[in-house]
């Protein structure tokens, strides 16, 4: 589902994993949503662990209202599917007061620095960013973006990425792509906006949506602040390792 489109070879190695995880003694995955590419195994023992990064914020740490424009941050691997999604970004956000930071690397970083110039009046690169700076950019923005668009592949209907945990873990609201189970959880718990980027009417309403928050931070700082409760409640690191560490206790009294 991740990377392979050619249906006789997704198949065929959807067969031989199968049959590979059927054997273990437990299977680890990092989304329950997962679970639904998994409709023909039979498995001992599934356990979801989040990948959730070591820490969290103890304390909220408010957006600014001081910002003109609002301070979007997206940060990812730069491959076809996420440069397609970056150029139609630049084209929708070009139409408001935005500064977009953009950080990550990959086979196609010359194109997204090129793309960059291009709307260099909103949009900075960074590159390649550290895990020890993640935080403090995340920290500086309104809003975090986290899109992975359904159509591209099942993987992304399902997927729970880091990044997406990385924001929470920092109470940042998050912008994704409606299908998604990242589009559930922001719709659940509101705690971000989910969209899609190729569809007109979803773009509009995209656009009244920032425009609505850029002039009401207290909108972003609420959903902000369940981001952050939410992280603690079910994501965080410490809850995640009590169950990795059981996991590993019951498999070994066996």
């Amino acid at each position: 589902d991740a990377y392979l489109n050619v249906p006789i070879i997704r198949n065929f190695i959807a067969v031989l994993e199968r049959k590979m995880i059927n054997k273990v003694d437990a299977l680890i995955l990092v989304s329950p949503k997962q679970l639904l590419q998994l409709k023909r195994s039979n498995l001992k023992k599934i356990e979801i662990v989040y990948n959730s990064p070591e820490s969290s914020s103890t304390e909220y740490i408010e957006i600014s209202n001081l910002h003109k424009r609002l301070n979007l941050v997206y940060i990812g691997v730069f491959n076809r599917y996420r440069v397609k999604y970056l150029k139609k970004m630049f084209e929708i956000f070009k139409k408001i007061p935005v500064e977009l930071v953009i950080g990550g690397f990959g086979e196609l970083e010359e194109e997204v620095i090129e793309l960059s110039k291009r709307y260099w009046n909103f949009v900075k690169f960074v590159g390649k960013v550290d895990d020890s700076k993640i935080k403090d950019l995340l920290l500086r923005a309104d809003l975090v973006i986290s899109y992975f668009d359904p159509r591209d592949t099942f993987n992304h209907v399902v997927a729970l990425p880091n990044k997406f945990l990385y924001a929470l873990s920092v109470g940042r609201p998050v912008i994704v792509a409606k299908g998604t189970y990242l589009a559930e959880l922001c719709e659940k718990y509101n705690i971000g906006i989910s969209t899609d980027i190729f569809d007109e009417p979803s773009i509009n309403s995209l656009i009244s949506i920032l425009n609505e928050l850029l002039n009401n931070k207290r909108m972003l700082n609420e959903m902000g602040r369940r981001a952050l409760a939410l992280f603690n409640e079910i994501f965080s690191w410490e809850k995640n390792m009590e169950k990795y560490i059981s996991l590993y206790n019951e498999i070994l009294k066996r």
